[in-house]
This record gives structure tokens, C-alpha cells and sequence, in this order.
């Protein structure tokens, strides 16, 4: 179970933070809109809050969190030792010391992911296939990072069989 988790984690967070990644799109959204968002500072596999990340001094915002919420094996394929679905989490994290700027380059980072998320779908591997569908969680503004933090959470299934 934990080399499927780890194995799901790892391949998104290596797609997001490749060279046509996620920094590539916002880069494109930048040449439109030179006030755009900037690069992401951050990318951690790992789910980890955000009180916590500070407190250790770890905190580079915008950050983007990569990680596994949930197995669930459903034996969909008979005799595989684990046929199923992987619940994947793309947590956004940004901060800013404006409001207006904080909630209009979190919609930007968050419309990225989605769009690379859309780009992704189909089979990965051998043993993981993506179709397509995810769900945008928005979260409220909190005094934290450059006085305010807000974050995002695009949460999808990823069908695993091993």
C-alpha cells in the first residue's frame, strides 16, 4: 500500500514540477498578463499544514503540496492484490500582504493545476489511469506567511491495479 501511495505522489508532484509544468503554464498566463501570478516557490510531497511549515521556518510561498488522502481497494479486477482508486490531493498555498492580490493569484494557481490535471488525463502507467475528474475545495483567508495565507485543494482519483 505504501509503494502505491508513494507511487501515485511521485508521479504527479514530477509532472507539476517538471520544466512543462506547472511553472510553464504560469509563465504562458504571464506573457498575457504581466501582473499574473509568480512561479511557484515550493513544491513538497508531502501533507503538511501550513501553521506547521512555518513554525519550521519551511514555508516559501506559493507552495504547492502533493499527497495521497485515501486508498481504497474495491477488487474491481479480480485476483490483482490491490485493484482500486488512490484519492490525490494538489494543495495550493499562497500568501500575500493585499487580499484582492492574494484571492486573484490563488484562482491562478489553482485554473493551472486544473489545466494541467485536464492535460493529464488517460493512462500513466501500466497500472495507473486518470480519467479526468477532479474537485476544487476553496478554503478562507488566515493571518499567517506575508500576513495573509489562503490555499486551495484539487482533490481527484487516480484507478490503480498491482
Amino acid at each position: 500500500m505504501i509503494q502505491i501511495s508513494r507511487a501515485v505522489t511521485e508521479y504527479i508532484a514530477s509532472h507539476l514540477s517538471a520544466a512543462s509544468g506547472l511553472n510553464a503554464t504560469l509563465s504562458v498566463l504571464r506573457r498575457a498578463d504581466p501582473h499574473s501570478a509568480a512561479e511557484i516557490r515550493s513544491f513538497l510531497s508531502r501533507n503538511v499544514s501550513a501553521e506547521l511549515l512555518e513554525k519550521a521556518n519551511q514555508a516559501a510561498y506559493p507552495t504547492v503540496l502533493v499527497y495521497c488522502e485515501k486508498l481504497s481497494n474495491t477488487l474491481k479486477e479480480k485476483f490483482r492484490t490491490f485493484s482500486g482508486s488512490a484519492r490525490m490531493t494538489v494543495e495550493v498555498r499562497n500568501s500575500d500582504d493585499r487580499l484582492e492580490v492574494l484571492d486573484r493569484t490563488t484562482l491562478v494557481y489553482t485554473d493551472a493545476v486544473c489545466a494541467l490535471l485536464s492535460n493529464m488525463r488517460g493512462s500513466w502507467t501500466e497500472n495507473m489511469m486518470y480519467a479526468g475528474g477532479y474537485e476544487v475545495t476553496y478554503s478562507a483567508v488566515k493571518a499567517g506567511g506575508k500576513h495573509f495565507v489562503q490555499s486551495t485543494k484539487i482533490t481527484f482519483d487516480v484507478d490503480v491495479s498491482q
